[in-house]
């Protein structure tokens, strides 16, 4: 047996990086890799000493609370990057840990902010995580988790026959990366977050693109009012739904200077968090009535939906979109053979030069950009395309530029995901939304749609309001690869700042 974690998620170049192990073996060798470069090393040691630590009843929640069992001393000439920690055990078992290196000062113009927020979310080690206390059963799960405790096998790597958890298969409601998960020995809940479902393959197609990348994390946004300081672009990638009331003033702040975002993200800032000073996160989600703000002066911060009325910060504020008019698809039964896809309506607008699409065309159908979970917006026709009414807190200038149906899972559409008790997804968004479950209520909730839009305000801000995007990047589908570059280049003004030809043309 041997485990690991890091201390913080992030670190900024030239900061020792404390690494905590338990391990029943007396040795261990180690290596440091820099992922987002093909693995190259960074650090090793050899033969370290190896002991073995109990962890708290209450692990999830508290931390393991290991003493420091080696420290990486990096230097300002280190590089941003993810970092994968990898150690080896004298009996031949093997472990993974993770940190995320800041640059010592910005030297790209484009930063990447890794999902840690989320991961910290769906970490199960010690058999609890913040939607469940044992096994997939959405049972509520524990108010706070811990940053400081191992993550479970798959949320850094994956093998290279990975499932992806929305459905390839039209029709298909069987979820077959639930299976895939537990013969291959890793966590259940690494579909949905971690490193190797979305960002690792978003930055190898950057990488193989050109284009240079430095590297935050959500903890850093919350820490650091100044984390976006320096740069043009910021992107969010895959699945991004904790966030706090500091990580919103940093990205929003920096838009109005003039700031631009690429959301190429679902679920994007569904739930409001709060963090302590030693990475602790608080969420109470479903069960928001008993967070202890309710009722205080500083109620606005209760961890429930950012768009519970009592928060009065919807999400949609920043991105566009909210969750709660998109929902799943392509998952259980939410939308099983739903089209896959964007529907087009403004192929006039810039991000669509080179692509060729046209009024009606599809986006990303034979790779599935629509699927998993999606975001969307209040929305009514007018000549024929879709314009947003703003009643969700939208802005006037958004442009919506596809949409694609969706639903939130109910009991009745995913009656595997929910034991007796338990709040579907349809009831949590209705209750935080209206404060009664009532028909009448639920219908205004049950269905949605997938939206991928655009506006300004002060900066652009695109939202591509699906977690699927990487995944038509890691497909080669040409169209989405061309609109992923017409972003970077205008936004992250990439003239300046690619290293290398790479572009491949549209057939």
């Amino acid at each position: 047996m041997i485990e690991c974690y890091c201390d913080r998620p992030s670190y900024r170049s030239g900061d020792a990086v404390d690494v905590h192990v338990s391990t029943s073996s007396p040795r261990f060798d180690v290596e440091v890799l820099d992922v987002t470069r093909e693995g190259r090393v960074l650090w090793a040691g050899k033969e370290l000493p190896g002991i073995a630590h109990p962890a708290p009843d209450d692990v999830a929640s508290r931390g393991c609370e290991w003493p420091v069992s080696f420290t990486v001393p990096t230097t300002h000439d280190w590089v941003s990057a993810v970092c994968l920690i990898r150690l080896t055990a004298s009996d031949g078992d093997q472990c993974e840990g993770f940190f995320v290196l800041r640059p010592y000062r910005p030297r790209a113009a484009l930063l990447m902010v890794i999902t840690t927020s989320t991961y910290q979310a769906y970490n199960d080690y010690g058999g609890a995580n913040a939607y469940a206390t044992g096994g997939l059963a959405y049972t509520g799960g524990i108010p706070v988790v811990s940053w400081r405790r191992p993550l479970p096998p798959g949320y850094i790597t994956k093998s290279a026959d990975f499932v992806r958890l929305a459905s390839t298969t039209p029709g298909d409601e069987s979820i077959p990366f639930l299976g895939w998960a537990i013969e291959s020995g890793i966590s259940i809940w690494s579909g949905g977050t971690g490193w190797s479902n979305w960002e690792h393959p978003f930055v190898e197609w950057v990488r193989a693109e050109g284009y240079e990348l430095d590297f935050a994390c959500s903890h850093d946004l919350h820490d650091d009012p100044g984390a976006l300081d320096g740069y043009q672009l910021m992107l969010s990638v895959g699945h991004d739904e904790y966030w706090s009331w500091e990580m919103r003033d940093c990205v929003e702040n920096f838009i109005a200077a003039g700031g631009n975002v690429a959301f190429f993200s679902g679920n994007t800032a569904f739930w409001q968090v709060r963090f302590d000073d030693a990475f602790r996160m608080t969420t109470y989600k479903g069960r928001w009535r008993d967070d202890p703000l309710l009722g205080s002066d500083r109620e606005a911060r209760v961890t429930g939906l950012w768009s519970n009325p009592i928060t009065g910060r919807p999400e949609n504020h920043m991105t566009g979109l909210s969750f709660v008019a998109g929902g799943y698809a392509r998952i259980a039964g939410a939308s099983p053979a739903g089209q896959g896809g964007y529907a087009i309506y403004r192929p006039e607008h810039w991000i669509f030069t080179g692509t060729g699409l046209r009024y009606g065309d599809l986006l990303g159908r034979e790779s599935v950009l629509i699927g998993y979970e999606v975001d969307g917006c209040r929305f009514r026709f007018a000549n024929g395309r879709p314009e947003p009414t703003g009643e969700d807190g939208t802005p006037s200038s958004f442009q919506i530029l596809g949409l694609a149906s969706a639903a939130l899972l109910s009991k009745e559409s995913a009656p595997d995901f929910y034991p007796d008790g338990a709040m579907s997804d349809l009831e949590i968004v209705t209750d935080q939304m209206t404060g009664s479950c009532t028909a009448e209520n639920l219908a205004r909730f049950t269905y949605g749609h997938a939206t991928m839009g655009i506006f300004e305000r002060g900066g652009t801000v695109f939202a591509a309001g699906t977690t699927e995007w990487a995944c038509g990047l890691a497909s080669r589908d040409p169209q989405i690869m061309q609109i992923t570059r017409n972003l970077l280049d205008r936004l992250g003004k990439r003239d300046a700042h690619r290293v290398n030809a790479g572009s491949i043309p549209i057939d």
